[in-house]
């Protein structure tokens, strides 16, 4: 027999920390906001008999690492079906926007774990500037349209993490130099786990694979003015259509045709300024029939005017 606690109907907004009644367990679990979209739980319990903590999560789309440095627990999500059984030293990083989750914890047995809940505001400020279409995009993009539970990484331990989790579990956050020191390994932990995520992006493509799309890029950067199709950008990647464009925007971090627009307008851009090549001319050298239709792709891509390109051309006299 075991007793169930709900973790939403326990927790004391005030003193940010989970409430477990005495005789049902020794120790606490605390919450600490590093920043807005960044909050880390600290669990340090030892139930005195078979103990399941309940955690409901509707609508709102979280990535959560769970780190266990002593213990572990038996987890259950009941929409998911999906059962997982959480050990000392382990790590998981998960994406979840809708929960309904059981975690059990053994009698008179310590866990002593950090649970790092992180929002996609988090994620959208510390990657507004960077390139899209990685699989954290589409992570994110998956929690905001449809239900997840899915466990991204597990396991992933090293013994730097580990004793950098150590050397922060008893050091209590009551004062601004305690705050920095916590929130620094707070933040290594977010870099590990993210550059990661982005890491197994690139590490997907075969060694062969990233020979034939360097081949494709060749072929685009020598024919430019040529309409290509995917059935032919296809056979010189030696795969299918479905592939080359899944891999190519995994490799070049843009779409096979967002990757060719890009190469003919900075060419064209090149050529502005370089050359003396009138517009028309330059339209056609990069595969445009009308030059109306490159004046408009031309102005959205720099906002800018060919014309007003080549006016703030520069000639030197020798």
């Amino acid at each position: 027999m075991s007793l169930k606690f709900n973790l939403n109907e326990i927790y004391n907004d005030e003193l940010m920390t989970f409430k477990l009644p005495k005789d049902i367990a020794d120790g606490k679990i605390e919450q600490f906001t590093i920043e807005d979209g960044l909050i880390l739980e600290k669990f340090d319990i030892t139930p005195k008999q078979n103990l399941i903590l309940e955690h409901t999560v509707e609508n709102e789309p979280l990535l959560s690492c769970s780190a266990f440095l002593e213990g572990g627990i038996n987890y259950y999500n009941k929409q998911f079906k999906f059962d997982n059984h959480f050990k000392k030293d382990s790590l998981s990083f998960c994406a979840v926007n809708c929960e309904d989750g059981l975690s059990h914890y053994k009698k008179e047995t310590r866990v002593k774990a950090f649970h790092l809940v992180i929002t996609p505001l988090f994620i959208k400020k510390i990657f507004i500037n960077e390139s899209k279409d990685t699989q954290l995009d589409e992570i994110i993009d998956n929690l905001h349209c449809k239900p997840m539970f899915e466990i991204i990484i597990n396991n992933i331990f090293d013994h730097e993490t580990i004793n950098g989790l150590r050397n922060i579990d008893n050091i209590p956050f009551d004062s601004n130099l305690k705050k920095i020191y916590i929130q620094s390994k707070v933040y290594d932990l977010v870099y590990k786990c993210l550059y990661k995520i982005n890491a197994n992006d690139t590490q997907q493509i075969k060694e062969e694979d990233k020979y034939y799309l360097e081949k494709v890029k060749e072929f685009i950067l020598q024919n430019l003015n040529k309409d290509f199709s995917l059935p032919e950008l296809s056979k010189i990647a030696s795969t299918n259509e479905n592939k080359l464009q899944k891999m190519f925007k995994i490799y070049f971090k843009q779409t096979v045709f967002e990757y060719i627009l890009d190469c003919r307008m900075f060419y064209a851009k090149k050529l502005l300024q370089s050359s003396d090549y009138n517009i028309n001319e330059i339209s056609q050298k990069i595969g445009y029939k009308h030059q109306s239709n490159f004046t408009i792709a031309f102005t959205k891509r720099f906002g800018i005017l060919p014309k007003d390109i080549r006016k703030t051309r520069t000639y030197y006299c020798f």
